[in-house]
């Protein structure tokens, strides 16, 4: 069943017969039509995400919704599941590429946040890196919609094209780099792009040209993150805190050492040594906050490293809008208290395979880490009271 407002019901009925390949095309041949299919869909996905209060007050603006609602209901429940899954800021383990896609627009709008609550991005340069990152989204989300979900190569790389420029744009920002020449990268100086090089690919500073020492850097980012909100909240005490930091310390000294070989980049396997003791150290975070006894967790098992990084970046986001004002402190509390609840299922799941995962166990756990990331998407933008 298709919504979409303004379109006759003869051509909504054409545009549900046709398969999804042809639909697509059919649609970049009529940009208007395309326009009315978008709103329809989007709305739908709106509506799925929303309360059963925000529902009624939704749909006393929206005639067109409610009648198609009330003469197709089992299209919410289409819609609701869709909501659940891959789609744009949600990560789904059946969707590699949308995954990818999507942790990296999950990072853009931490460093986005970051740079605003450092006052290294001012709120008009935050507007229109948003902006961009709004464009990227809509683009995505058009692409997965022809590919029942999915995206091909193709599109995942065009997509990270537009990433890569925006993430070089948010550096650019915050380090007060012009755009006067237009014969380098993003217009920029030579002599300026030069010093942020400097200042970018080392320990804990991104850089877009280094993508494994980005990845290590964002992980160490996030684990600042986590471990300055344990402090704060006082679930962290001094002497774990300490010995976490020097945890920290000596990774990063080590990826300091690494990179001094190579000319400022990480081969796959320092990368993949950096990331197994991370693991390690993210892992620690979580059970000392916690109070949990430390699982016999194996580094190398990659079931328990795509669980754990994405603990990782549930905590890092959480302490990211703690420090922004977006969450307040009893949502944060009810979104640790879903995590607590995680963690300890890992635990007990590990316990009974030598340190390891099952795959319907990883499944399992995902989908609820799936439901936290969009209880914390919607606190971080509900209205406060």
């Amino acid at each position: 069943m298709i919504f979409a407002p303004g379109l006759a019901r003869n051509m909504e009925q054409k545009l549900e017969a046709m398969l999804p390949e042809e639909r697509r095309a059919f649609l970049d041949t009529h940009p208007k039509i395309r326009e009315r299919f978008e709103e329809g869909r989007l709305m739908m996905a709106r509506y799925a995400e929303m309360s059963p209060a925000e529902r009624q007050q939704f749909l006393q603006t929206h005639a067109g919704l409610q009648r198609f609602i009330q003469n197709h209901p089992q299209a919410i429940s289409r819609a609701e599941a869709d909501a659940r899954e891959a789609r744009p800021g949600v990560v789904d383990p059946g969707h590699p590429r949308v995954n990818e896609v999507n942790q990296r627009e999950e990072n853009q709008q931490q460093r986005i946040a970051q740079g605003v609550a450092a006052g290294t991005l001012s709120s008009s340069q935050a507007a229109k890196i948003e902006g961009q990152e709004a464009k990227i989204q809509a683009q995505e989300a058009k692409d997965m919609n022809g590919d029942h979900g999915h995206l091909t190569q193709a599109e995942q790389n065009q997509l990270n094209r537009e990433e890569n420029h925006v993430s070089a744009e948010i550096n650019d920002d915050k380090h007060g780099l012009a755009t006067t020449d237009p014969g380098h990268p993003h217009g920029i100086d030579a002599t300026q792009r030069a010093e942020a090089d400097a200042r970018e690919a080392r320990p804990g500073v991104v850089d877009p040209g280094h993508p494994r020492v980005n990845e290590v850097n964002q992980r160490e980012e996030n684990q600042q993150q986590r471990i300055a909100q344990g402090v704060a909240a006082g679930t962290l005490s001094s002497s774990q805190n300490a010995k976490i930091e020097g945890q920290e310390a000596k990774i990063q000294a080590q990826e300091a050492k690494d990179m001094n070989g190579d000319h400022g980049h990480l081969t796959q396997a320092e990368q993949n040594k950096l990331n197994r003791e991370e693991n390690h150290v993210s892992t620690e975070i979580y059970d000392d906050k916690h109070g949990l006894a430390k699982p016999s967790i194996d580094p190398g098992h990659p079931r328990v490293n795509e669980v754990t990084q994405r603990q990782d970046n549930q905590q890092g986001r959480i302490g990211e809008g703690v420090a922004s004002g977006k969450l307040t402190a009893g949502q944060a509390a009810g979104l640790e208290k879903a995590e607590n609840k995680i963690q300890k299922e890992k635990v007990a799941d590990m316990a009974g395979d030598h340190g390891h995962l099952t795959k319907p166990e990883q499944r399992q756990i995902n989908k609820q880490q799936n439901h936290v990331s969009h209880r914390i998407a919607q606190a971080k933008h509900a209205p406060k009271k």
